[in-house]
């Protein structure tokens, strides 16, 4: 089980070259590019956290807001959310740092009893302290636009949020040997495309889940694109996957 998941976080290992779909339109491929590993963007996207003041710029202080990831519900009921410095024009990162809720009940019978076997019922609500998020979607922009978000510069605990990411990228890049960056290089190369979502969940009782959206699917589990899994030494696998319930595959309109 663990193993799989290990399979299903190994997105695109980036060695001297990678190549990837810069647009789709439903299943049929437009342009495809090449890049190498001393791509200056990509450069870039790997040592965004390392600076100093990487988390010092636009910050949140959040009360009861609402972000919905497909089926997954973040209730951010108090805390604030540092944004890192965007690459490119985007911001692909934030850090929440506070009180919050995690609820998901898979859509089949199937998914929901898989989920079960860790959680007991057919679904997980979980509180958690703090979200360690990955993106390429508009979750910043959706954030700043919502009630209840109050925007600023430089907040008080942004040092703390820089080592909450980083710590984050290592997992991601020594236990589960995602390359992450690359993931991001390629929707900011593929404007048209519609972003992922990624975030780790410090929850109170499962403190090593990660929740992932992705149009383009994700592997090991292809065609699926949500995913919740666990890389707990005790409850480490996929804990339920399943296609998004609105189609966004393909390039929007």
């Amino acid at each position: 089980m663990f193993s799989k998941l290990l399979h299903a976080f190994c997105l695109i290992l980036l060695a001297s070259s990678f190549t990837f779909v810069i647009g789709q339109d439903d299943k049929k491929v437009l342009a495809e590019v090449t890049v190498k590993a001393q791509d200056a963007l990509y450069t870039e996207l790997r040592g965004s956290s390392a600076a100093n003041d990487a988390f010092s710029g636009d910050y949140a202080t959040v009360s009861n807001v609402v972000l919905q990831q497909d089926l997954g519900t973040f209730t951010l009921k108090s805390g604030e959310i540092y944004f890192l410095k965007p690459s490119a024009g985007r911001v692909t990162g934030a850090v929440f740092i506070g009180s919050g809720e995690f609820s998901l009940t898979p859509p089949t019978p199937v998914e929901q009893s898989a989920i079960a076997i860790f959680t007991g019922g057919p679904g997980i609500k979980e509180a958690f302290t703090g979200l360690e998020m990955f993106f390429t979607d508009k979750t910043f922009d959706d954030l700043k636009a919502m009630p209840g978000v109050t925007m600023a510069k430089a907040g008080p605990q942004a040092e703390k949020a820089r080592g909450l990411y980083r710590a984050r990228e290592a997992v991601l890049r020594q236990q589960l040997h995602s390359n992450i960056d690359s993931r991001i290089l390629a929707d900011v190369y593929a404007p048209a495309r519609h972003g992922f979502f990624t975030t780790f969940i410090d929850g109170e009782h499962f403190n090593k889940l990660v929740y992932t959206v992705d149009p383009q699917g994700i592997p090991d589990v292809y065609p699926e694109q949500v995913a919740l899994i666990s890389y707990g030494d005790t409850d480490g696998g996929i804990w339920t996957a399943f296609h998004m319930s609105t189609n966004t595959s393909a390039a929007p309109p």
